[in-house]
């Protein structure tokens, strides 16, 4: 009688496999976790920043004072008109585990169509008026100059952006 080896993995051999790849998913896990935390964060501020640039754009274009009105906390939104009959809503749903704080009274930003400039821009030195935070800590901010020049800043040291005043 003939005895043929038959392919395959022995039991000891998958139990290594297994293992050395619950290694590499505990190690590389958390690191993958980050990544989509800042991808997500870095996505709502950057868009922040790119409507607040069109709002401002557009109410010079369209002379009209445009106001952005923010809805603060876990479920943040703004909405602006983009034009006389359309408005456009960002909600922070499409940034899962962001939160948002707006640090001025009202929570509304117009801007003059008349020089472009934030109705509600701070008088003296940039200040951070609006401030996204990921779930697990890091924050970006949109400072505004009070010349209404706008950029994004970080208080919590997220790579690429300058430090928030």
């Amino acid at each position: 009688m003939r005895r043929y080896k038959q392919p395959g993995f022995t039991l000891v051999e998958l139990l290594i496999a297994i293992t050395i790849i619950g290694i590499l998913l505990a190690i590389g896990l958390p690191s993958f976790q980050r990544t989509i935390d800042k991808s997500r964060l870095v996505g709502a501020a950057d868009n922040l920043l790119a409507d607040m640039r069109y709002a401002q754009t557009e109410s010079t274009k369209r002379n009209i004072a445009i106001t952005i009105t923010f809805t603060e906390g876990a479920n943040w939104s703004y909405v602006f008109p983009t034009s006389s009959t359309t408005t456009k809503t960002t909600n922070g749903s499409d940034y899962r585990g962001t939160s948002m704080l707006v640090s001025t009274t009202g929570d509304l930003f117009t801007f003059d169509p008349k020089r472009g400039t934030l109705d509600q821009a701070p008088t003296t030195n940039a200040t951070t008026l609006i401030t996204i935070t990921s779930a697990l800590g890091s924050k970006l901010g949109l400072d505004v100059d009070p010349l209404s020049r706008m950029r994004l800043c970080t208080s919590t040291g997220v790579g690429g952006y300058p430090t928030c005043p």
